[in-house]
This record gives structure tokens, sequence and C-alpha cells, in this order.
């Protein structure tokens, strides 16, 4: 029997029984899966997310300037383009790993998705073998192409690092080819897959002639919850002993932020449905400003410019960042119960092939948030599995955050945290876990809402400065 963890419960916190929702920022259906014949209407909506949210990056002793206090804002329009960090103009390698025969939970990655049947990773090299290595974990839905992974590895390999980019345990290339359990969202076991798949890229590496002086850890968003877990997997194990882990803007509890992601999107007028509609009325200001505009890139300043003075309201906003993380939530239940054949949202026993019209599918997966995730598919197949104990629904859903490591994070002097003090992922008083448990090893900044201010030049700066510590 699995004894409940502590938990943390900021002032007014309140249980959401099930309804809709699950994970974090960053996500965006994934391209590849949309290619195959998507609904009419889906691919300007996912061009606005890859547009808007992240840049470039590095660091040189900046004073913090993020200039948007409006958190909503602040995450979809990103860093001004004045104030984003400059990094090197690196050419980053991507490698596949094959993973799938000992661990992954089917033999082969299901025909109707048009992924390779190998993990696929990002790698900077140092040209001398001998530096200290970086493995950065994407956030929620996002893989290692993901402009933030870009933006922190190339700033880290200007400081001498050698630097792995890796997808989220939530990406469906990962669900297809690395996860031992096929429906991510158990903190435990995704830590698992991303330990083995560490172990093996570090092989793989020494074999190349690549070589780790030391180990170091990041992850942003849901990947800065997974990198926690991964830490202290390997505080056990001992096969990495990092010297700096760093969390960046990492859910307290993962539950929480699932369920308020999800009532974003009932700030869309008419639901779901009208997601569409939405988008194109904000992409049509962004058009209308680009025809004005001097400039002959469509970038994040152009965006901030648009905004800055009339912004849209906050509830079209809130349902923005929320849709972005429902088609996260989409790719992830699809390619979980193509996995697992559990019948969630195909009969179980369907095989599809690879020429079949996924858009009835994906159009129902487009309604089924991340709390319906848990509540329905990810707690139901946990049970089955045997991973749940005695817990129920709640008290599982409670191990999934950074409270049950508490104990471990306030001891160990070498994990660290930053963080924004209006982090839209976090509910109301949240924040207050991390300074009694990090305490002079976290940066919360007053602004910057989820993310936004990732590429702006002092908190890059600080990125890199920690995960260069010795």
């Amino acid at each position: 029997m699995r004894a409940p963890l502590p938990v943390f419960r900021p002032p007014g916190y309140s249980v959401i029984p099930p309804r809709r929702s699950i994970l974090l920022l960053q996500p965006l259906a994934d391209p590849q899966l949309l290619s195959a014949r998507p609904p009419q209407g889906w691919f300007r909506p996912l061009m606005l997310g890859l547009l808007t949210l992240f840049l470039a990056t590095n660091a040189v002793a900046y004073d913090y300037a993020f200039p948007i206090d409006n958190p909503y804002l602040a995450t979809i329009a990103g860093t001004p383009e004045a104030l984003i960090a400059e990094v090197p103009e690196k050419r980053i390698r991507e490698r596949r790993l094959n993973v799938r025969s000992a661990h992954a939970r089917r033999t082969e990655v299901p025909r109707c998705l048009p992924f390779p049947d190998r993990l696929e990773y990002s790698l900077l090299a140092q040209k001398q073998k001998s530096a200290p290595l970086t493995f950065l974990i994407a956030g929620t839905g996002s893989d290692h192409r993901a402009g933030s992974v870009a933006l922190l590895m190339r700033a880290l390999y200007g400081a001498g690092h050698h630097v792995v980019g890796l997808p989220s345990p939530t990406h469906p290339r990962f669900v297809a080819s690395a996860s031992s359990s096929g429906v991510p969202g158990d903190q435990r076991r995704d830590a698992e897959d991303l330990y083995r798949v560490m172990a093996q890229i570090r092989r793989e590496l020494e074999a190349d002639g690549i070589q780790a002086s030391s180990f170091r850890l990041a992850g942003y968003s849901l990947g800065g919850l997974n990198a926690a877990f991964v830490a202290a997997l390997d505080a056990r194990q001992r096969q990495f002993d990092f010297h700096r882990t760093l969390l960046i803007n990492a859910p307290v509890s993962l539950y929480s932020s699932i369920s308020k992601l999800d009532r974003f999107l009932d700030n869309v007028p008419g639901g779901v449905d009208n997601l569409d509609r939405l988008f194109n009325e904000v992409l049509e200001r962004l058009g209308e400003a680009y025809q004005r505009s001097s400039n002959v890139e469509f970038t994040d300043e152009l965006i901030y410019s648009v905004f800055k003075d009339a912004p849209p309201t906050q509830e079209a906003m809130a349902a923005l960042i929320g849709a972005a993380f429902r088609f996260a939530a989409m790719n992830l239940s699809f390619t979980a119960d193509l996995v697992s054949d559990y019948g969630f949202l195909k009969p179980r026993g369907l095989e599809l092939g690879a020429r079949v019209d996924l858009s009835p599918y994906l159009a129902v997966a487009l309604r089924v948030g991340l709390t319906d995730y848990f509540h329905e598919f990810f707690w139901p197949e946990q049970q089955r599995l045997g991973n749940t104990g005695e817990l129920d629904r709640f008290a599982y859903a409670d191990q999934q955050g950074l409270a049950p490591l508490s104990d471990f994070l306030r001891g160990n002097p070498r994990i660290y945290a930053t963080h924004n003090a209006d982090d839209v992922i976090l509910e109301a008083g949240e924040i207050a876990f991390f300074k009694p448990v990090f305490g002079s090893r976290v940066q919360i900044y007053p602004n910057g809402g989820h993310l936004g201010n990732l590429s702006e030049r002092s908190v890059v700066e600080h990125i890199v400065t920690v995960l260069s510590g010795s």
C-alpha cells in the first residue's frame, strides 16, 4: 500500500471534480500528426501559437526589463525583439534513438502515425571532447525542435556546454516510441522513461567520443516538473549525479494547473466549436498591423506592438492560451489511445491504417480536455496497470506535483528553480510554495506570465549562470 505524500494547499484551494483537462505549455498540435488530412481551418490557428510563443537568447549581465505586466498578454506575445538575448547561430543536429524494442508499450508505431520508429532528440556538441553535458526537457506536447528548447540549447552551447534537447513524455513521438505505459502522466513512471532514454543517449555520445565532464538537467513548464522527478530518481540510482538541476516555470500541482487551463476555454464564445473564429479574429488584427508595418518579418516585436495598446479582452487571451493546450491534449489523448488500445477515442481492437482519414478522430479529440484525459482515460488505465495502490483519484492526482518532493528539493543544494509571480498556470497562492522550499535557490520574476519572458536577456543569463555552476 502506498501512503499519500504531503500536498501543498494554497489559500482558497479547492479540488476540481471530474470535468475537463491535463498538462503544460508551448504545445500546439504536432504538424506531422495534423498533416494527415486535418479538419478544415486548423492550420492558421496552429501558426498563431508557433509565431507567438518563443525566440532566441544568451547572457551578458543585464537588468531585468520585461515590459508586459498583463500575464495573459505576456504569455501570448513573448519578449519584445529589442530585449531578446543573442545566442550563437549554431546548427542543431537531430539524432534518432532506438528504444522501442525493450521498453515501449507497443512493438511498433501505429501505422496511421507519420512518425519514425525511433525517438528523435537534438544535439549541440562542443568541438572539444570533454565539456559539461546538459539535458533539456521540453514542455507539454512539445518535442526537441521546440523554439524554447533551441533557444536554451544555443545559449548553453555558447557557455561551453554539450546540450541534448529531449521531447516531452507527452509528445506523440515519445508516447509511441519510448513510453513504457503508453499513457503518460504518472510523474514517477515518466521520469523512469526519460531516465532510460538519457542513459542510452549518454552511451551513444560516449561511443562517438563526446565526453561529459559533469551532467546538468533542466526543463521548462511540464518539463520542469519532469526534471524534478528525474533528479529524485537519479539521487537513488546515481547514473548522472547532476551538478545542477533547474526547474523553469514548473507547475506546483499538475492537476490544479490543467484544471485551470481547461477552464480558460470557458471563455470561447460558443465553446470549442468556435476556436477557429477566435483565432481568425486575432490573426486578422495581426495581418492588418503587418501590412502597416515597415518590418518585413512577422516577429514578436510586431505582435507586441499590436497588443500593447489595445490588447484582446482578458477572456479572449485566456481562451487562446487554453486553446494552445487543448491541441496538446488532443495529440496526447489520440496517440495514447492508439498505443494503449484503451478504446477512449476509437473502438478497442481497431487498427487504423496508414491511409485512414484521421479527421473524425481528431475532431472528437479536440473536445477532450486534459482533465477529461485524467479522469476518463489516464486514471482508469493506471488503476488497471496497478500503479495507483489504494489511493483514490484525487490522492493520486496530488502525487503528480512538486509537493511530494518538497523534502528532497529543500535538502538538495544543487536544485534550483525560476518562476514568474504572475504565471497563469498557477492557482492563486501556489507561487508561495517556492521560497520556503528553495530559499535563495529560487528566482521569482515579478511578471512574464507563463514563459513569456523566457527569451529576455537577464532571464537567459540567469539560466545559463545557474546551470554552469559547480
